[in-house]
């Protein structure tokens, strides 16, 4: 846009003028001015100025809940050269309005006070009270006055329906526990606020502890509900608001946290984007003090995949063992959070396409601050895990490495690849401090999975779990992929987080993952499962995005009240708007398109969040997110879905490893296949034999009636790749195996 291009230009020479020392003082003040049509559902917004003086240009954002004014159109334009081509109207969708403005001769314009600039007519779609607010996203908020000076934004009232109020809020760090807040007590960021009156709502405090929100006219019950680590108390945790008519100021209302124990508490979390075999990746590394007092000499440790390379890091690191490495942070103040990246590269070599790949940090100092439970008994297991290829064998060892025994028998299970393996070979352990109980299988490339409870009252974790894959090969010389996420990978603890990912090829970069990301085609995942969410983009664009809005409504089946964010690759604020719709807004992101820098043109934030209590079984949890850069129509991800079930997991009862090895003996020819391929199966002949091919997210592809001996599979519209098999007859599972189908 032309426009855009000149308000960029004299946007770089006020930059320019202002190191010279160029003084600023001129302030634009914007009021609103509404009616109703005689369409009663039509409302009238005019936007009106004063000290609009010798103004040369102006950007900035409108906003306003979509759920209940829908835009309609623009008009009554009062200033020269403003029309709607000055309008970037393709977020309006999204309650976002853009404006730029450039005065034609770059000289600047004066307006007489309570000028009109323009109108904005909307539809209304609900009488509950809301507001019109300017805002810096998508845009930022600039007024130029001539020559090169800066004019700021004040006063505005941009009330549009006045039948509510402001409330206006903190969360503050009562150091002194006296219940008496000052201003210069320490704001507590990332608290939950929960707003009870004719409609809920939640809000999220932000770095200095505030909130707002805008509320009808009534009473209001709200609560602060401090970090699940039981470290906070709140003077008065729930408290009684009233918004009432005639009121000129926003309402205040402040909570008062106490420390219950002197502790620091520190969190980890790392992520990346995504994997790609043979190139630089980036990771991500967040670290918080969600304690009390500061973390003194923290560190963190870093342990990447036998596959990666380790490049460089934004902070210094010493390798202290093979592929760890230590990355000393010093002093972390209570509430304060900070990152680090870490550039690693994905060996062509050692990795196989389609493989995952496991980086586990781990935050020092990781001191349980809370008081053990009475009852625990002081056990406390750990999982290990060993392939030794050269005796082709996959060893688990459960150990016990607390100070006290396990005061009850437990029992484990075991998957391989999509199927839970039954034994009386499986039998309950129960360990005294310092032994070990350790299972074997055969190192015939399967994906094993281990799982167990933690002991019962344990302070940290509630469940274990360690995975293997390309633990040896199968009878094709490959081993099974695309298995680790299916499951959680059980890293409850806030001192330690992992996070595994396939690399790949081509990839839709703008997507939204969950983990776990469930079992089989219905992604099923268990009642009470946390889940963690992953959204991904990319400016595939041919200019810089300059902000990045993204906004993800959340299911009803989620709870919003335990929402907690954990890292991103850029800064960002954070709101939730209505009651369940996060908005993650990238304000000057300046994110390059992939054409002039493809690694620095990728972003992501990853958000973690617990099911609503006891969800029916068998309903379906869905997810997708809009995705808008700058001024362009929104990118909406894939949905992402589980199923909500219990006893979902197939089963195969062995005695051996053998068994589980083999137990169906049959052969794919031609594998790799082209365009059909013959299964044939060596045992008796079966009735009622059902063939499903499955991709490797576990999505149902193909589904085969047979009786008899043999079956031919046609490739048809299927994809090159890799992709795994499940055969059953008269509804018992026979076995599983892989099929690879070649590049057309």
């Amino acid at each position: 846009m032309m426009k855009n291009q000149l308000f960029r230009s004299i946007l770089a020479l006020l930059l320019i003028s202002f190191s010279f020392g160029v003084p600023l003082q001129a302030q634009v003040e914007i009021n609103t001015e509404t009616f109703t049509t005689s369409t009663e559902n039509e409302l009238v917004v005019i936007l009106r100025v004063n000290n609009f003086e010798e103004i040369v240009g102006m950007q900035f954002s409108l906003n306003w809940d979509p759920t209940i004014l829908e835009f309609s159109s623009l008009g009554e334009f009062s200033l020269e050269g403003l029309d709607v081509t000055s309008f970037n109207t393709a977020p309006v969708s999204n309650g976002e309005l853009s404006l730029f403005w450039v005065h034609n001769t770059v000289q600047g314009v004066t307006l007489e006070d309570n000028s009109q600039l323009f109108s904005i007519v909307f539809n209304k779609l609900s009488e509950v009270p809301t507001q019109l607010f300017i805002d810096h996203t998508p845009t930022k908020i600039e007024f130029v006055k001539f020559p090169v000076e800066e004019a700021f934004l004040t006063s505005t009232n941009m009330e549009i329906v006045t039948t509510g109020r402001l409330l206006e809020g903190r969360v503050l760090f009562d150091e002194n526990d006296n219940c008496m807040l000052d201003e210069a007590e320490k704001g507590l960021k990332d608290w939950s606020i929960k707003i009870v009156g004719t409609n809920n709502r939640f809000k999220i405090t932000d770095e200095n502890g505030l909130f707002r929100a805008f509320l009808p006219y009534g009473d209001y019950q709200v609560e602060a509900i401090p970090p699940p680590n039981n470290l906070f108390s709140i003077c008065e945790p729930i408290q009684t608001v009233s918004i009432l008519e005639g009121a000129t100021e926003a309402v205040n209302i402040t909570f008062a946290g106490q420390a219950t124990v002197d502790c620091p508490s520190m969190s980890v979390e790392i992520a990346t984007p995504f994997l790609r075999r043979c190139f630089d990746n980036t990771y991500i590394v967040n670290y918080c003090n969600n304690g009390t007092i500061a973390a003194e000499n923290a560190y963190i440790e870093v342990q990447l995949d036998p596959a990666f390379k380790f490049v460089s890091s934004s902070i210094a690191g010493t390798m202290v063992e093979t592929d760890v490495y230590r990355f000393d942070i010093g002093t972390v103040d209570l509430n304060d959070c900070g990152q680090f990246s870490i550039i690693i590269n994905v060996d062509c070599e050692e990795a196989v396409l389609g493989q995952t790949h496991c980086v586990t940090a781990k935050v020092f100092p990781n001191m349980v601050c809370e008081t053990p439970a009475a009852n625990w008994s002081g056990a406390s297991l750990e999982l290990e895990s060993e392939c030794k290829e050269d005796e082709g064998t996959l060893q688990f060892r459960i150990k016990n490495v607390g100070d006290g025994a396990m005061n009850l028998q437990q029992e484990f299970i075991v998957i391989q690849d999509m199927i839970m393996l039954k034994s009386d070979n499986f039998e309950a352990f129960q360990l005294q401090s310092g032994e070990t109980e350790t299972l074997e299988f055969e190192a015939n490339g399967a994906t094993y999975r281990l799982r167990t409870p933690q002991v019962p009252n344990h302070p940290m974790e509630q469940h274990l779990t360690i995975a293997v894959e390309g633990c040896g090969t199968n009878e094709d010389g490959t081993f099974s992929t695309g298995m680790i996420n299916m499951f959680s990978m059980g890293d409850e603890s806030q001192f330690e987080d992992m996070d595994c990912q396939e690399n790949r090829g081509a990839f839709d970069p703008n997507d939204k993952n969950a983990s776990p990301g469930g079992y089989q085609s219905a992604h099923y995942i268990e009642p009470n499962t946390d889940l963690t969410y992953h959204i991904r983009f990319q400016n595939t664009g041919t200019d810089t995005a300059f902000n990045i809005v993204v906004l993800d409504t959340l299911s009803d089946l989620l709870d919003v009240s335990t929402f907690v964010p954990l890292v991103s690759s850029h800064p960002y604020e954070l709101e939730i708007v209505d009651a369940n719709i996060l908005k993650y807004s990238f304000e000057n992101i300046m994110l390059p398109d992939s054409n002039i820098n493809e690694p620095g043109s990728h972003g992501f934030f990853k958000f973690s969040i617990q099911q609503q209590p006891d969800v029916a079984i068998g309903s379906v949890l869905e997810n997708s997110a809009a995705i808008y850069f700058d001024f362009n129509e929104p990118i909406i991800t894939n949905t992402y879905f589980h199923t909500i079930g219990v006893n979902f997991l197939e089963f195969r009862v062995v005695t051996s490893t053998d068994e589980v090895a083999a137990p169906l003996q049959l052969g794919v020819n031609p594998n790799p296949m082209g365009d059909f391929a013959i299964i044939r199966l060596e045992n008796e002949p079966y009735q009622n034999g059902l063939f499903q091919l499955f991709d490797l997210q576990g999505k149902q592809v193909r589904t085969y009636e047979f009786s008899g001996n043999e079956l031919r599979i046609e490739r048809g519209d299927l994809q090159s790749g890799m992709y795994l098999f499940e055969v059953k007859a008269d509804g018992v599972l026979l076995g599983n195996g892989k099929l690879m189908i070649k590049t057309e």
